[in-house]
């Protein structure tokens, strides 16, 4: 039986990163699609992530995503707008400059090691020399490497991404989220592209969501456009502090490994008491939330609803 060009180009990219799934002893998939990327391949990672951890047994917290040239461009938006969901990411000859779209904040919420030619084509090798001069000045948790070659997958860094990547696992409850994102931000649907329908996993009745950054989910006021910021910190002492623009509605999930559940929580936003007092445990909620994403590693015991009627200017760098 013939095989189709996205079965062919899954096959060469699963050859060429087997020294990583050696080395890490992990399970490698790769799925792949002529349709394009963008909201059909985020919906594509999820729905294999669902599909392969049915089969097996999947630690949540130990997924990683990479992918060289178009791949590399997919890892890098993966990054930007499913953080949440990796250990860390490696995109290979792939990105473009992300600090001229304002982007580039986003990856300070996931660990990443670029990997790019010094003679790449589209610029990808000057875009990243600038994305790398700001992940360096910013404190990123970032290793960028530039080799010298072309575009290509460069088969002698994949061992020190293995390395990378088992130093690294996905941290639900870290201490900062940050986001700079254009858009309603409510859902991503998708947008009729011909043939797809038949293959989705998420369904106009379950349509993926991406509002949501680790235990930070926001809405804008409704038909709003524009960028929506914010920098949320977990200063410690039950103490949490937004700074936000342009966000209307804030959600902010909480675990006993960010506060005390026994003690009154304290949320700041926009230098302003949110809240504060006890949060209730709610188990119901934090079984919702699971099956939601389906991820059974999103674990949260409790949620504290805001309404935010203020902006603030939002520091999006170190």
């Amino acid at each position: 039986m013939s095989q189709s060009y996205a079965d062919q180009t899954a096959r060469v990219y699963l050859k060429a990163y087997q020294t990583l799934g050696v080395k890490m002893k992990a399970i490698l998939v790769a799925p792949s699609s002529t349709r394009g990327w963008g909201h059909i391949g985020n919906s594509l990672i999820l729905s294999t992530i669902s599909d392969v951890q049915r089969r097996y047994a999947i630690d949540p917290d130990r997924i990683y995503l990479t992918g060289q040239s178009m791949g590399g461009h997919l890892t890098y938006r993966a990054a930007f707008s499913l953080p949440d969901r990796w250990g860390a990411v490696s995109p290979h000859s792939g990105g473009s400059n992300f600090v001229e779209k304002g982007s580039i904040c986003n990856l300070h919420n996931v660990p990443g090691y670029a990997v790019w030619g010094v003679r790449e084509p589209y610029g990808i090798n000057a875009d990243n020399r600038i994305n790398r001069k700001w992940g360096q000045e910013n404190k990123l948790a970032w290793k960028f490497v530039e080799k010298n070659g072309g575009h290509t997958i460069y088969q002698d860094e994949l061992p020190a991404v293995a390395d990378f990547f088992q130093k690294n696992t996905r941290d639900l409850y870290r201490k900062k989220v940050v986001m700079r994102q254009r858009g309603s931000m409510k859902f991503i649907k998708t947008w009729g592209v011909k043939g797809w329908p038949e293959h989705e996993v998420h369904h106009e009745s379950k349509p993926l969501q991406w509002n949501v950054r680790h235990w930070v989910e926001i809405e804008a006021r409704p038909g709003f456009q524009g960028n929506l910021e914010y920098v949320a910190t977990n200063q410690g002492g039950n103490r949490i502090e937004i700074v936000s623009s342009e966000v209307r509605k804030m959600t902010v999930y909480l675990h006993p490994r960010m506060v005390d559940f026994d003690q009154a929580v304290r949320v700041m936003v926009n230098g302003a008491v949110a809240f504060d007092g006890k949060v209730k445990k709610d188990p119901v909620m934090m079984l919702d939330f699971v099956r939601k994403f389906d991820d059974r590693g999103r674990i949260f015991w409790g949620k504290v609803e805001l309404e935010i009627a203020t902006d603030a200017e939002v520091r999006l760098g170190n």
